[in-house]
């Protein structure tokens, strides 16, 4: 999976048993245990290091990983909320993926448009929306922290990277005069219409199935160590989602390797000291115990 301006990709390998006749023999909430971790320094400059992490897991009903669907994208699972103005205050909105013919689409939940506007990049000039960010740039890109351009292709069968963001027609109420509406579905007496402005948006937590944070060793901060922020650095995450282990709904455990992949680890770590933070999280929304690795350097 491609991770924000391709500075990681992640990858997953699962040794997993399972038991499939007997009653649960762990709790539904996930447990891990740490089994290792280790760095591969690519010989080839132009080529990606990785960092494999291994955890064992263990979960009472089976429930761990995501399909590959549109299901899996959708609320609880979407990527990003974004807003929606209400009085100076700001209600997120949540999205369900599917597809119009070949093409992918997001189609943002607007239950009440006339509560008040989309939260837009604009939004932050009205005195009672002075609380929101600034438009920061990402560091080696164009791309704005807590806001999203909406770039998606409008042609159908077009590649894009950018997000195809859909509205019901119903939900127009909830548009200022600035925001373009750049497609109809379908042409005559549209029901959907695809939109297209720099959005405020946040990331949802529930999109993610194993969050990993990098903690760096630092004798002056609380405890001998600070996180590195990665989205605050580079806007992206090396959270990611694994793939569904079992489709029988039985306690299993097994082996988890994830691999995050970068250019960019040995120039921001160099020599530091590192050790990684870790949980898991089931479809049920259950969070596993958090871990931590032991200490290691890139070197």
């Amino acid at each position: 999976m491609k991770l924000i301006k391709g500075l990681g990709l992640l990858s997953f390998l699962a040794i997993v048993t399972g038991s499939c006749f007997d009653p649960p023999e762990f709790p539904a909430a996930p447990q891990i245990t740490f089994e290792g971790v280790e760095f591969i320094d690519s010989t080839d400059p132009s080529d990606f290091d990785t960092l494999n992490l291994y955890i064992n897991f263990k979960d009472g009903d089976g429930d761990l990983g995501f399909n590959v669907s549109p299901q899996g994208i959708s609320d609880p699972y979407h990527s990003a909320n974004f807003y929606q103005q209400n009085n100076g205050n700001i209600e997120p909105l949540t999205t369900e993926s599917g597809f119009i013919g070949d093409d992918e689409y997001d189609l943002l939940h607007i239950p009440n448009p006339q509560r008040g506007k989309l939260v837009v990049f604009r939004t932050r000039k009205k005195p009672e929306y002075s609380f929101l960010p600034p438009g920061e740039i990402c560091n080696g890109s164009s791309n704005l922290k807590y806001y999203e351009y909406l770039d998606g292709a409008i042609d159908p069968g077009n590649a894009s990277d950018g997000r195809r963001l859909l509205i019901r027609a119903s939900a127009r109420p909830a548009l200022d005069p600035l925001v373009q509406l750049v497609d109809s579905f379908p042409k005559v007496n549209p029901e959907f219409y695809q939109i297209r402005d720099t959005l405020y948006f946040t990331p949802n937590p529930d999109h993610y199935n194993i969050e990993v944070d990098f903690l760096v060793k630092d004798p002056t901060a609380p405890g001998g160590w600070k996180e590195f922020d990665w989205r605050q650095e580079y806007c992206t995450t090396f959270d990611g989602r694994f793939p569904v282990f079992s489709d029988d709904k039985s306690s299993i455990d097994g082996t988890l390797r994830y691999s995050m992949t970068s250019l960019g680890f040995t120039s921001v770590f160099s020599i530091k000291t590192l050790k990684l933070r870790v949980s898991i999280k089931d479809r049920a929304r259950h969070t596993s115990n958090v871990i931590e690795t032991t200490e290691f350097t890139l070197h």
